[in-house]
């Protein structure tokens, strides 16, 4: 997944969240049973986009971990080389 994707992601999360508020606070404040049902469909919706944007930064900590290896690696070989 692209840097950008994963920035859309987490963007989408920020939307939904907000989107959110208004259901269940009429759910809760108001006792409104439709924007309950909302509500608990828009956290379901929440709990995939979440997971996708928590595997996206699992992702990219591995390209930062490979990233950080190859270049101790070649550190070492260079070293090894010179001497």
């Amino acid at each position: 997944m692209k840097m950008e994707n994963k920035l859309k992601k987490f963007n989408e999360l920020k939307a939904l969240v907000e989107k959110l508020e208004v259901d269940i606070t009429k759910f809760f404040e108001k006792g409104n049973e439709t924007a309950g049902t909302r509500a608990s469909k828009g956290m379901q919706e929440l709990k995939i986009v979440a997971k996708d944007v928590r595997l996206g930064i699992f992702d990219e900590k591995k390209i930062i971990l490979a990233k950080k290896l190859e270049e101790k690696e070649k550190r070492k070989n260079d070293s090894n080389n010179s001497k």
